[in-house]
């Protein structure tokens, strides 16, 4: 567990990376009253490419073998 653990914390700090980048954009973005193509991206972004990849990846053997709960992070 703690060797599972500690493969998945490295993957949760590179995120935690990008999310930064994405919220602190979103502000900008909402402070010049610009709210639907953040609405529509983050749409898209999360659901049919993060989580459908994620399932991909972590899932199934059609890309790469299944990584299992890291391939959901990645």
């Amino acid at each position: 567990v703690l060797a599972l653990a500690a493969g998945i914390m490295v993957l949760a700090a590179l995120y935690q990376l990008s999310d930064a980048i994405q919220v602190v954009s979103a502000c900008a973005l909402r402070g010049m009253k610009i709210t639907k193509p953040v609405l529509f991206i983050t749409l898209v972004a999360y659901w049919p490419i993060g989580f459908g990849l994620g399932a991909v990846l972590g899932l199934t053997d059609w890309l790469v073998p299944a990584m299992g709960v890291k391939g959901f992070w990645t």
